[in-house]
């Protein structure tokens, strides 16, 4: 099992950016869940610091020292330009072997700022004090244990209105990126009042819970045969994705 405390010990882990004060530190033993739903099983260590020095300095001092030791810088997003809110590094080696399924350890740096009008809940720390500027690492080792499930999403009409898309992943189901609210709650809804037929759980994907195969069915009957007999148009895709 990967532990919090191998992952402090870790070089990428021991890297600090001068005069960068310790805000906030979450870390998780391989197992543990974490993530906004509980569903992340990886090893994880993030710590969240307050600096007064430019975004380009810290971003200079992670991607030269990240290089240097095995990372693959893979891109950056930005918003309207400054300051970068994530710039993001790979490293594919043990305990997953490289492959273009497998995901690879992984070492995230966000930036926001204190002008940001809507940062993430208890971004900012409850001491009293406010700097302008925050940076966040997040490194994750993927899971020993991690598994192959399907993962479905489905693309929904109406009244040949795009509506969004709907989603089910190891037995969260979701239409987040439905972008109307109103048709994220009418949706969900019809999904919980629906009446599925049985499902039949015998045919388990390696080896998976049955709470995970009555969870996808019943998705995939719901995009596939209920939706569309009260008048939706819909798609469905199947993907394998590596569980969380």
């Amino acid at each position: 099992m990967i532990t919090r405390h191998m992952l402090a010990e870790r070089e990428e882990a021991k890297l600090h950016f001068r005069g960068a004060r310790l805000v906030r530190e979450e870390t998780h033993d391989e197992g543990d869940p974490w993530g906004e739903v509980r569903v992340r099983r990886d090893a994880m260590l993030r710590r969240r610091y307050a600096f007064n020095r430019s975004v380009a300095a810290v971003r200079r001092f992670y991607r030269k020292r990240l290089v240097r030791i095995g990372w693959s810088y893979v891109g950056s997003i930005t918003h309207e330009g400054e300051p970068v809110v994530i710039d993001d590094f790979e490293l594919d080696q043990d305990p997953l072997p490289p492959s273009g399924e497998a995901r690879p350890q992984a070492f995230e740096l966000l930036f926001l700022s204190a002008e940001e009008p809507d940062p993430p809940r208890n971004y900012w720390p409850h001491d009293g004090t406010t700097p302008n500027l925050h940076f966040q690492t997040t490194f994750i080792v993927p899971s020993l244990n991690r598994r192959w499930y399907p993962r479905l999403t489905a693309e929904i009409w109406r009244n040949g209105e795009y509506l969004g898309m709907g989603e089910e992943w190891v037995s969260v189901t979701g239409f987040n990126a439905v972008p109307d609210a109103r048709e994220q709650a009418k949706l969900m809804n019809l999904l919980n009042e629906a009446h599925c037929p049985e499902i039949d759980v015998t045919g388990a994907w390696d080896g998976e819970d049955e709470d995970f195969i009555r969870s996808r069915e019943k998705f995939r009957w719901f995009i596939e045969v209920h939706l569309p007999s009260v008048g939706y148009e819909t798609t469905l895709d199947e993907e394998r994705h590596l569980s969380n």
